[in-house]
């Protein structure tokens, strides 16, 4: 086998690697993207309870809050009595972290409940206090209702509070505010994320207002709520992330690397060895030239070739003289020597579209394409009989041989090989005679 088989085999089981790897790669990465939208499908389920328990807590005391804003402005008699004993059975049952609820005349606090744990912040101007005044101002400005925070409070601690504007006889007299305890609101998503196992951050106008154990990926998906009187963004991951914790889908790209290089030793080696085969089956195994079971394949085609191009062929028959002489007088290595020696030479003297086929054991046949002259046919087999004649064969002996030469052309003498080498042949014999 040549080099360049060798190479051609070493290309194609590149190839062949290159192709498995990139096939496992593309199902792993199939693989992967299908547990990742398996992820992301089950990341927006979870969502829907997130945002279920969330807006529940806010619709909640929105809708407290309106039904307080409705009994202050319908009831004409309103005493401190009247309003803790409304507010008492309005919050029965309920649990919405409220931490109290604050009547502001102006924006000015004058009434809290419960009374008992709130009165240290009546009579503070809201518009005076930093981080409350520009939510109040708003609210009285522009007649809406919001929900901020979390908001320092003047009596400690943080919170979510909603502002709902209260109109008295067609004009602003003030402002109710509920105000839910920052603490247990965390608290409150903290438990959301680990039911739900997840991780999420809330921003409210480009400012986080909640975040833990949150690390911002490009994967995280990205929800809006909101209602009338707020709107929040929130970015959720899974919980740790989202990498896969499959050690064994991480190894996967290794495993396949290693497959690939597997299958590209096993693929270069079937093709040595199916080379090996097809070049054993042609070729002399002592002198590596073509054998006689090619050269009948071989004929088959440059016959053929010739006959559509109209061309003839030219075939030269060579025996060694006198070989079996050098196999009883310098034994049998000797004797391959020669012909290993003989056939090199014979080759290499061989130009373009001239082969030489070992058919026996000094017996060697010569196709040469194009040959349309017989006496140029002659002419080469002399030249070879006297290159021979005088090439020391076996230099370390100093051995010289001749060799005997027929020709024959194709179609001239015949059409078929058996009938062209039988024909070389009998020209063969008759110039030894001669």
């Amino acid at each position: 086998m040549n080099i360049n088989q060798k190479n051609k085999g070493k290309i194609l089981a590149i190839l062949f690697g290159v192709l498995i790897f990139s096939v496992l790669l593309i199902i792993e990465i199939l693989i992967y993207n299908s547990v990742m939208t398996e992820k992301r499908n089950n990341l927006a389920e979870k969502y829907i309870v997130i945002e279920d328990r969330v807006s529940g807590v806010i619709d909640t005391n929105f809708n407290i809050l309106r039904g307080f804003s409705a009994y202050i402005q319908t009831t004409d008699e309103l005493t401190g009595e009247n309003i803790y004993t409304f507010l008492d059975l309005l919050f029965e049952g309920s649990n919405t972290f409220i931490r109290n609820i604050g009547i502001i005349e102006d924006t000015t606090i004058v009434w809290n409940y419960p009374y008992e744990t709130n009165q240290a912040a009546i009579g503070v101007d809201l518009a005076e206090i930093p981080g409350q005044r520009e939510d109040v101002l708003q609210v009285k400005n522009e007649g809406v209702t919001i929900l901020t925070g979390p908001v320092d409070l003047v009596q400690g601690g943080n919170a979510y509070i909603i502002r709902m504007p209260i109109r008295r006889n067609d004009a602003y007299f003030g402002q109710i505010s509920i105000v839910v305890d920052g603490d247990k609101f965390t608290g409150f998503l903290d438990e959301t994320a680990e039911i739900n196992k997840v991780s999420f951050m809330i921003k409210s106008n480009g400012r986080t207002i909640y975040d833990k154990n949150y690390a911002g990926h490009n994967d995280d998906m990205v929800f809006t709520l909101k209602n009338e009187i707020f709107k929040w963004t929130i970015y959720l991951q899974p919980e740790g992330g989202w990498a896969l914790s499959n050690s064994w889908f991480i190894l996967l790209p290794f495993v396949f690397l290693l497959v690939s290089i597997l299958g590209s030793f096993k693929v270069f080696s079937i093709y040595i060895d199916n080379q090996t085969n097809i070049h054993n089956a042609n070729h002399d195994p002592l002198t590596g030239l073509y054998n006689r079971h090619y050269l009948y394949k071989y004929a088959e085609s440059i016959f053929n070739i010739a006959k559509i191009n109209q061309y003839k062929i030219g075939i030269i028959v060579i025996d060694i003289d006198h070989f079996k002489k050098y196999n009883d007088t310098y034994g049998h290595k000797t004797g391959d020597e020669i012909l290993i020696n003989f056939s090199n030479k014979i080759k290499n003297d061989l130009r373009k579209g001239q082969e030489i086929f070992r058919i026996g054991g000094d017996e060697f046949i010569i196709i040469l394409e194009n040959i349309n002259d017989l006496d140029l046919l002659e002419g080469i087999a002399e030249r070879i009989k006297n290159s021979v004649k005088d090439y020391p064969i076996v230099a370390s002996s100093n051995i010289r041989i001749s060799i005997s030469a027929g020709v024959a052309m194709y179609p001239d003498d015949g059409v078929d090989l058996d009938v062209l080498y039988n024909f070389a042949d009998q020209n063969m014999y008759k110039d030894k005679e001669e």
